[in-house]
């Protein structure tokens, strides 16, 4: 993401003007106080390299020679990019917990700004919980989990962290994480020592509540993999009068079983498909009003019984003609089927558990990007009266966290090697990737006021040299 004159310096004045952040990385210390690379300095150098998506130092320097593209609204006159050693210096001796700091102020102030109210599934707000491993390396650096790999003869140490971000049509924001760190020295199966690390759900039991306050209202619905489908999760959960929402996938599971054979023998309870209705209206101006012509689009899905139409294929609906002062509209509606479903729901009994756990199976005939695809989906939940479209919903929501959130911390912010062998500084990278990850989600998805599914593709496009007014950029987030 080489970014342009027009989409960074657009950012940067917007995140320096709502979210303070070059006065927050001002205030940043390093231990040694002495140092020539001072914490603030790093820390803007990092930003940029981050959010350009570079991959070295050198890339930045030459970027910040051009007179277009500098980092002016960074740097301050006696500032300079660093060299790589003193970078790497920096990072070890400044403390991560300052960056954590600033991620919570971004949270606190997208708190008052109603965000989290406003991005909610059908009423809800949603939290998506999961945990990503980031990396593994043969380093050895203290405090991180092993694993041991038996047929290498070896253990290797391995970054991971459990992650809560709260995901709806608006945008996705990292809220909150964990990283999972050495509690014990366990003997393997070979008789080496190995660090032992706290689980993903012993993790979540700590940091849920906590996280209510930081977006400072409830969290309606948390939604999980197959690895939360434990009865002490569920009962903790529903016993708080929150909502769970679980990807069912472990076929050995017993209520699992009960379902499939239960389902497979009777039809199924509801069949409906769902349409994509579009709205396009063509505004041609005259000359008199000395403006250019537009075109807006608004796009629903609506949700009907079974139809013979065919999937994915446009179906033209109505044109309407409407003459103003100076200026044309002409509105054209059509429709076209994007996913036919049948789903089975039933209640079942689970061990442990204090209540009644609805099972859902869905069968999904989708299409996608011109393919048609077929999938199985079962879900566990105690939303007992709640719609059962809203509950399949909320779980294709889940999937942001992995596709938006994970795919992107590994691939477009360079994690996947880590270059300084200290907890501390991995840390420090992480939650800068977090910051850079945020501010991203809320100037593109919150405050250009689009709701589209802004993809890192679209993203790459608009921060590239390829664009250079927001007319152009406002046509390619009208295309997308």
């Amino acid at each position: 993401m080489i970014a342009n004159d027009v989409s960074l310096k657009k950012f940067i004045t917007y995140t320096n003007s709502v979210y303070h952040i070059n006065t927050k990385f001002n205030s940043l210390k390093r231990e040694n106080e002495k140092a020539d690379t001072l914490a603030k300095t790093t820390a803007k150098t990092m930003y940029a390299l981050m959010l350009c998506g570079l991959k070295s130092i050198n890339q930045l320097v030459d970027i910040n020679s051009q007179e277009e593209l500098c980092f002016k609204q960074l740097y301050t006159k006696n500032e300079y990019v660093p060299k790589m050693h003193g970078l790497r210096d920096c990072i070890v001796d400044t403390n991560y917990k300052q960056l954590e700091e600033i991620n919570k102020s971004i949270i606190e102030k997208a708190k008052e700004n109603k965000i989290f109210r406003k991005n909610k599934i059908d009423g809800l707000t949603v939290m998506a919980w999961d945990g990503v491993e980031l990396n593994e390396t043969k380093k050895n650096i203290t405090g991180l989990p092993e694993r041991e790999y038996e047929d290498l003869n070896e253990i290797r140490k391995y970054i991971k962290f459990l992650c809560g971000m709260q995901i709806g049509p608006l945008a996705n924001i990292m809220v909150t994480s964990k990283q999972l760190l050495e509690t014990e020295k366990i003997k393997t199966k070979s008789g080496k020592e190995r660090a032992k690390t706290i689980s993903e759900t012993t993790a979540f039991q700590e940091k849920w509540k906590e996280t209510e306050k930081l977006i400072g209202g409830v969290i309606d619905v948390h939604v999980f993999d197959a690895l939360y489908f434990k009865a002490n999760i569920m009962n903790l959960i529903n016993k708080a009068n929150r909502y769970f929402v679980i990807r069912m996938k472990d076929e050995t599971r017993e209520i699992h079983q009960d379902a499939e054979g239960l389902f497979d023998s009777r039809d199924a309870d509801y069949q409906y498909e769902l349409v994509e209705i579009k709205t396009k209206k063509d505004i041609k101006y005259s000359k008199q009003a000395k403006k250019k012509d537009k075109i807006k689009t608004k796009i629903k899905i609506e949700k009907r019984s079974i139809s013979n139409r065919e999937l994915g294929k446009e179906i033209f609906i109505s044109e309407k003609t409407q003459a103003k002062k100076n200026s044309m509209v002409i509105t054209t509606i059509t429709e076209r089927v994007i996913t036919r479903k049948e789903v089975w729901d039933d209640e079942f009994d689970y061990e442990g558990y204090d209540g009644k756990v609805r099972v859902i199976r869905s069968k999904e005939t989708i299409y996608r990007d011109g393919k048609i695809i077929t999938e199985t989906l079962y879900v566990a939940t105690n939303m007992l009266k709640h719609d059962v479209e809203s509950i399949l919903k909320i779980m294709h929501y889940r999937w942001n966290i992995e596709n938006c959130g994970f795919r992107t911390l590994k691939q477009r912010f360079n994690i996947e090697h880590i270059f300084i062998g200290e907890l501390n500084a991995i840390n420090y990278i992480i939650q800068m990737v977090f910051l850079v990850f945020n501010l991203l989600e809320l100037y593109l998805k919150i405050r250009l006021k689009e709701p589209i599914n802004l993809t890192w593709d679209i993203i790459t496009r608009i921060f590239s040299n390829s664009f250079h007014s927001d007319i152009e950029v406002q046509k390619l987030l009208n295309s997308s």
